[in-house]
């Protein structure tokens, strides 16, 4: 899929310098195209569960960040458009530490208040990286319009395991519903107010040295809003 996505790029920055030199078209009643840049504010939650041997550990967690994307779209001139948004950067979750008591008999409690052992220190983190939405949209002559989209992301594990090991990356895909109001002067400028969510496919991952500590993530969503603005062509 990221090879077709990295296709679909292409060809749609191509079509969009080929109106560049054919410009005078009206976007969304002719064929043409658009290229544009969008702030981002979303908020990402999932549940997250670890089972390490016996033990299961559930939690919920969420986190919010600020990003840029580009994207480039191309108009059929029936007001249905194709278009692909990117994100070149990294969005990073907040960093979970957490320490363990390895070794731990549960005798008298030491100066630190633990049972003995060795303390075993965890930081955990996670970067999404290589964020891609492949997506229609429709919009009417008022302003108003909706995307229905593809969505893909890298999942890259960022640990520090005292106890040992480490967690391979993945991937997973979404699907994205987006609604917004586009306002565009007679030099073809634009400015979207957008507001959207995408649905995430479950993920899961196994400690490198331990097949029997597994971390599953599901029920994954993001959403938020975005401000847009682009150049018609």
């Amino acid at each position: 899929m990221k090879k077709l996505i990295t296709v679909v790029i292409a060809s749609l920055f191509s079509l969009c310098m080929f109106t560049i030199a054919n410009a005078g078209e009206v976007y969304g009643t002719q064929t043409g195209g658009a290229i544009g840049v969008s702030m981002n504010k979303q908020g990402f939650g999932a549940f997250g569960k670890e089972t390490n041997g016996t033990t299961v550990t559930e939690e919920y967690g969420a986190f919010g960040d600020t990003y840029a994307s580009v994207f480039a779209e191309f108009s059929f001139g029936n007001g249905l458009s194709l278009g692909v948004e990117y994100t070149p950067g990294t969005i990073s979750t907040p960093t979970n530490t957490h320490i363990r008591q390895n070794g731990s008999t549960g005798g008298a409690l030491t100066s630190t208040g633990t049972t003995g052992g060795t303390a075993a220190t965890n930081t955990v983190k996670a970067e999404f990286d290589n964020l891609y939405t492949l997506y229609v949209m429709a919009q009417s002559e008022m302003g108003v319009y909706a995307r229905l989209g593809f969505s893909s992301v890298d999942i890259n594990t960022q640990e520090t395991l005292g106890t040992g090991g480490s967690y391979n990356n993945v991937s997973s895909d979404g699907g994205t519903v987006a609604f917004g109001y586009q306002k565009t002067n007679d030099g073809g400028i634009f400015v979207r107010a957008e507001v959207a969510g995408t649905v995430w496919d479950d993920v899961s991952a196994s400690n490198t040295t331990d097949s029997t500590k597994i971390i599953k993530i599901s029920d994954m969503m993001s959403g938020g809003a975005s401000i847009k603005i682009g150049k018609i062509f």
